[in-house]
């Protein structure tokens, strides 16, 4: 099967979206540990409060745009 036969797949909304959300978060990961690694200081509980903030916004607007989506 070469490249230009291949079937293309279709994922739905939700999966794409949930696929970004981990992406953003492991890059969100990395840059704080080389923030850290180059002298700068966080205050660890806000940050969390503030991830925490971020990725659930993020995953209910996600399951909105796939109810959004499905009709």
């Amino acid at each position: 099967m070469n490249p230009n036969t291949r079937p293309v797949v279709y994922r739905p909304l939700a999966q794409r979206i949930t696929t970004m959300l981990w992406g953003v978060a492991i890059v969100g990961f990395g840059v704080g540990v080389i923030a850290h690694l180059q002298g700068y200081s966080f205050d660890v509980e806000l940050l969390g409060i503030v991830v925490l903030a971020v990725l659930g916004t993020w995953i209910l607007a996600s399951a909105v745009a796939a109810i959004i989506r499905g009709r």
